[in-house]
């Protein structure tokens, strides 16, 4: 649930009307160039004998960082206000901005001029803006449907999980977890796919220490 970016809007409460009156064929060419240009942008040179085209890495433009700083920074601030349900969506919203924001400036370029399919911008401080914009949309949309939504046993485990470790400071070993039955836990490998599935719904990081 945490990589869906929900759209619940408001019921429409007002009386409906037919209209016939639909998208018109110039926004729709208009759309239809824009997606050409951005289906022309080149791919970086060096080819991977394998997986084709690599892909070519954009950056925040340097007026575009403080922007990113202040959400991000907000952002955080917001997770004590969330269930803990919700605390993976909430971690997950961190990629999907910048992607967002990259996806608003590329829109942008495509749809100005002058347009050079060999070129391409830097993500600027307003698409970071539009970008948190969409972000705290989606993020409000996740409540209402997880208001909807009950609990899997998997959810609870990892919630235990997840209120387990924080009560030891944060960060634990494998065999604690296995020691003290986490999540119902009595195996090393069961260990593991708690352990996997916290990292996999952005809840910690698995790291591997070895003695010396």
């Amino acid at each position: 649930l945490e990589r869906i970016l929900f759209a619940c809007p408001d019921a429409v409460t007002s009386p409906r009307t037919w209209s016939w009156v639909g998208i018109s064929l110039e926004a729709r060419r208009a759309w239809q160039d824009i997606m050409a240009r951005l289906y022309s942008l080149a791919m970086a040179d060096t080819l991977d004998e394998e997986e084709g085209p690599l892909p070519v890495f954009r950056v925040f433009a340097d007026q575009a960082r403080p922007a990113w700083e202040h959400w991000y920074a907000q952002h955080q601030e917001g997770r004590a206000e969330l269930p803990e349900a919700m605390h993976a969506c909430h971690a997950k919203m961190e990629s999907y901005c910048a992607r967002l924001s990259l996806l608003v400036e590329l829109l942008w370029y495509a749809a100005g001029e002058p347009f050079d399919p060999t070129s391409g911008p830097d993500v600027s401080a307003a698409a970071v803006e539009c970008g948190a914009l969409l972000v705290r949309y989606f993020l409000s949309h996740a409540r209402r449907a997880h208001g909807c939504l009950e609990l899997t046993p998997t959810d609870r485990r990892i919630d235990s999980a997840v209120a387990w470790i924080a009560k030891r400071g944060g960060a634990v070993a494998r065999r604690d977890i296995l020691k003290h039955k986490v999540a119902g836990v009595k195996t090393y490998s069961a260990a593991d796919r708690l352990l996997e599935e916290l990292a996999d719904r952005s809840l910690g990081t698995i790291t591997t220490e070895r003695n010396t």
